[in-house]
């Protein structure tokens, strides 16, 4: 099952009050991490991640000397405090060979609770380091591990488990409960149901065994997210080409008014993990084809054979920030905007429009609720009410491109024979210049959209540190005559 995404190795709870036989209080998980052989299958791992450049975070249990915040409210709790074990500083803690943190590597410590996201700032890790597909290991497959591949497939990643880099206190238990982790997607369970494809969204995928190590190595999961779903050279619903480190992007469906199917949908998040991670990309150009229509959203839906509480909003895979991607999006919209349109237009860094597009949402003709698109109009600043009236009114309304240049869904707006050109025009100026600048200033921003205003701050800030190393507070005397919008 191929999945895609930087990965990151998330190593849970190997410590000596743990798995080292001689110390730990649970004896039964030691003696069966010790015979599994589990802590030098997690080095084999860690080291196949180091050396090609990805992350490797360790996830440990470091108590406070004065057990603040641990309450006895679990089994694991109760012996913590009875018998005062796994406190910061003491034997218990230390993380043994040939699993130690090696210079580079991430610790993230957890003092209460019981699995590794809970008070912690493994998520930040994970995201300040592009991570999207998180390879937990360690132990144990009782509580610590299902409970972070839940929490990592909530937050949006996903997961791999190499089964024999795992180990639970029987057996048993740990077969019984890597077969029935409640989570769609498993592996075994995909198999079952006659399912060879990876259907793509945050879940669960299932077990992956870890032998032989040169197959670690070479594995899609472990490099570089360099693969997509599909070969770019298969597209049949877009167009992809790059050009003097400008990608261009066209929605080819002109017979469907660029309407998107499970196929362009998947081809479109393929794209967009192009753009991602080939360097050369500096910035892209979104349009459509034909004459009608930019896109009129949803052509059908495709999963109603699939249970309601495992079906996916489709804006996961068409925007390119749910796709990790911090390159500028020029978009270029031309004639109908449509619904489901909105899915590209919310993500987009600068939007054009030639002087005959329209913009309205037929939902409520249709009897359906409209509640993704809109919502993503406001977290672009577009007013309440002006949001609200187009989800209201339905067909029976279109925004024209001078309104949606008054309420902000637009930058400028061309005469029509003017649209592709300009949008190129912008993205090669922004291409032009240094991409780390860019790419940092366009993830600061967009990141600060989910973050309290003192956090973005923060949050900034440390962008800014990160980023501007090197970098000249006072640009190029390079002389440009300057534009006024």
């Amino acid at each position: 099952m191929l999945i895609i995404g930087r990965p990151a190795l998330v190593i849970s709870e190997f410590q000596r009050g743990i798995v080292d036989p001689a110390v730990s209080r649970l004896p039964a998980l030691a003696e069966q991490a010790e015979s599994r052989d589990v802590g030098a299958r997690i080095g084999v791992l860690a080291e196949a991640f180091r050396a090609a450049g990805l992350p490797v975070v360790h996830a440990i249990i470091e108590h406070r000397p004065d057990l603040i915040g641990l309450r006895a409210n679990s089994a694991l709790s109760a012996m913590a405090r009875k018998r005062r074990t796994m406190i910061a500083g003491s034997v218990d803690v230390e993380v043994p060979e040939p699993a130690t943190p090696r210079e580079g590597d991430l610790v993230s410590s957890r003092a209460t609770g019981l699995t590794a996201f809970y008070g912690t700032d493994l998520d930040a890790m994970l995201r300040l380091t592009d991570t999207r597909v998180v390879v937990v290991a360690g132990v144990s497959t009782n509580v610590a591990i299902p409970g972070l591949a839940l929490e990592a497939c909530n937050r949006g990643y996903h997961v791999v488990l190499p089964e024999d880099a795992t180990a639970d206190a029987s057996a048993e238990t740990h077969r019984f409960m890597l077969d029935n982790l409640p989570v769609h997607g498993h592996e075994d369970h995909d198999r079952r149901r006659g399912r060879g494809r990876a259907e793509g969204g945050r879940r669960l995928l299932g077990r992956q065994p870890l032998s032989p190590p040169p197959a670690i190595q070479s594995s899609p999961a472990l490099a570089h997210s360099r693969g997509t779903f599909m070969p770019l050279k298969d597209l049949t619903t877009v167009l992809y080409e790059v050009d003097d480190h400008v990608a261009t992007i066209t929605l080819n469906r002109p017979e469907r008014l660029n309407s998107f199917t499970e196929t362009m949908t998947l081809e479109i998040e393929a794209v967009w993990h192009e753009v991602r991670d080939e360097d050369d990309v500096r910035a892209v150009v979104l349009r459509a084809a034909g004459e009608r229509a930019f896109c009129t959203g949803l052509d059908g839906p495709w999963w109603n054979d699939q249970n309601q509480w495992n079906q996916e909003d489709p804006g996961v895979r068409l925007g390119p920030r749910k796709q990790f991607v911090w390159k500028p999006v020029i978009t270029a919209v031309h004639g109908i905007a449509a619904g489901g349109a909105m899915y590209f237009l919310n993500e987009s860094d600068i939007i054009l429009c030639s002087e005959d597009a329209t913009f309205f949402d037929p939902h409520a003709n249709g009897g359906l609720v409209s509640a993704l698109e809109p919502i993503g109009m406001l977290a672009r600043n577009i007013p309440l009410g002006d949001v609200l009236r187009r989800a209201l009114l339905g067909n029976d309304e279109r925004i024209t491109a001078e309104t949606a240049l008054r309420l902000g869904i637009v930058t400028e707006v061309v005469p029509r024979e003017q649209l592709w050109p300009r949008a190129a025009e912008l993205a090669a100026q922004i291409a032009a210049r240094p991409p780390e600048a860019i790419q940092g200033t366009i993830r600061a921003i967009w990141e600060s959209l989910d973050m309290t205003p003192s956090l973005a701050q923060r949050a900034g800030l440390s962008y800014t540190q990160r980023g501007n190393r090197g970098g000249s507070p006072v640009p190029p005397n390079v002389k440009r005559k300057p534009r006024f919008r």
